[in-house]
């Protein structure tokens, strides 16, 4: 049986089999428009995140405090596996470094006056 899925022999809503199968009888293009008008998951998690602060705050309280110990002994392992990149940034962003670095921002705004009308001419938003 040389079937475009399952149970179905082409996409329910373009009547196509070009495009590979994705969920409920629809191909990956059209599930994707049908899901965007079906559901605004962003706005969704906006409105439940706001309802449920409190016990979702509670929750993650919860789970820190029964897995506490797992938790330090991963950051612990963590960060004796990566002793050189962190003092490579360390080193990196120091603040001798901070003071190097700020010195060549202030000559580099001195040669370049409009660098900094062209970056918010770029980036409206920031304009205000």
């Amino acid at each position: 049986m040389n079937a475009w899925s399952k149970y179905y022999a082409c996409c329910v809503r373009c009547g196509t089999t070009e495009n590979k199968h994705n969920a409920r009888g629809f191909c990956g293009d059209c599930y994707k428009q049908v899901v965007k008008k079906s559901v605004n998951t962003t706005e969704y998690n906006k409105k439940y995140y706001a309802a449920n602060r409190e016990k979702l705050n509670l929750k993650s309280r919860n789970y820190y405090l029964e897995h506490k110990t797992e938790l330090l002994l991963y950051n612990k392992i963590y960060l004796e596996k990566n002793k050189e990149k962190r003092a490579g940034y360390n080193k990196k962003y120091s603040y001798a470094n901070r003071k190097k670095l700020a010195a060549y921002a202030k000559k580099y705004r001195l040669e370049h006056p409009d660098y900094h009308k062209q970056y918010y001419a770029k980036n409206r938003r920031l304009k205000k």
